[in-house]
């Protein structure tokens, strides 16, 4: 996946050779990372349920604000989705490295921060197109 994803649409038409090759590397790469971050799991107090909620923290709560608002609001736009994603991760990543805060009191705080600042973003923005339906596209008779 990592190859058909990310490798190959970096290089300029890569052989299938090529292409295999870099799934390898991929492969070796991924099994040496689990490899080595597997025993520090047993450092966990809370188990590895907790570590893999704090981890989907990471990108969770804003991609929920992220589709919430753009459900709901015209206004949203792709600039301000891109920016509330990164602010997102540095200040939850910072709360969970150096502060001793619970991650779910984070959740409830940076859900509300990631929604106003999306909004805010969103709505700073000049000159951007707002989304509307066409109408008469699709038939239903």
């Amino acid at each position: 996946m990592l190859t058909l994803d990310f490798y190959k649409p970096m290089k300029k038409e890569p052989s299938d050779k090529q292409v295999a090759r870099m799934g390898k590397v991929f492969t070796i790469i991924v099994g040496l990372l689990a490899t080595v971050i597997a025993p520090l799991i047993s450092f966990a107090p809370a188990g590895l349920f907790h570590v893999v909620q704090q981890f989907n923290g990471v990108y969770s709560m804003p991609l929920l604000a992220i589709i919430i608002l753009g459900f709901y609001s015209k206004y949203a736009t792709p600039f301000a989705a891109k920016i509330t994603f990164g602010f997102h991760v540095v200040v939850y990543s910072i709360s969970q490295l150096f502060f001793d805060v619970h991650y779910l009191y984070v959740f409830s705080v940076m859900f509300f921060v990631d929604l106003f600042l999306l909004w805010g973003i969103s709505r700073l923005q000049k000159n951007v197109e707002h989304f509307s339906f066409q109408k008469g596209i699709i038939k239903l008779t």
